[in-house]
């Protein structure tokens, strides 16, 4: 690729979150938890050549990208997270800090208001169904993974399901 600039350091990264997403005010401490998760992961984030910010897999560069925009970013930070806390290989210690960065996504996620992903927690085929049955037939449903969430996607009209016992 080129033309892509790496985001260097947390400073430049809450920098550019909040030159793009002023409400968010994201702190240097919030962004030291999200480039956390990304290297942690052997991805690198980048600004493409129309400012929007890149996530790409550095490991595995057949992957490519792997998220575009901030919002993505943060549904893939906040899978992260999750996959860490229900590991049973997680010990007791990194647990705790795992619980800690839980809090910080979940802020950053509040303020981001409904442009992304919100978990619905975990329903049961009754109350899945209940809750799909309020929205309009327009919305897209998909399923997908194997943690126990739903996602709601607002601004897309979509609705991802991620829990193997409703995949059949």
């Amino acid at each position: 690729m080129k033309n892509i600039v790496m985001i260097p350091s947390e400073k430049t990264f809450a920098e550019w979150v909040s030159h793009e997403y002023a409400e968010l005010n994201l702190t240097e401490k919030e962004a030291s938890v999200i480039l956390g998760y990304v290297f942690g992961h052997g991805c690198g984030l980048y600004i493409d050549e129309s400012d929007t910010m890149i996530l790409l897999d550095l490991e595995e560069p057949e992957n490519g990208i792997l998220t575009r925009g901030f919002d993505e970013l943060m549904e893939r930070i906040s899978s992260w997270n999750y996959e860490f806390i229900e590991d049973d290989q997680t010990n007791e210690a990194h647990l705790e800090d795992v619980l800690v960065d839980a809090e910080v996504i979940d802020k950053i996620m509040e303020r981001m208001g409904g442009r992304v992903g919100r978990p619905l927690g975990t329903p049961t085929v009754k109350e899945l169904i209940a809750i799909l049955s309020k929205f309009p037939e327009d919305y897209n449903v998909t399923c997908c993974g194997t943690d126990n969430y739903l996602y709601l996607f607002p601004q897309s009209k979509a609705i991802t399901i991620d829990c193997e016992r409703f995949i059949g």
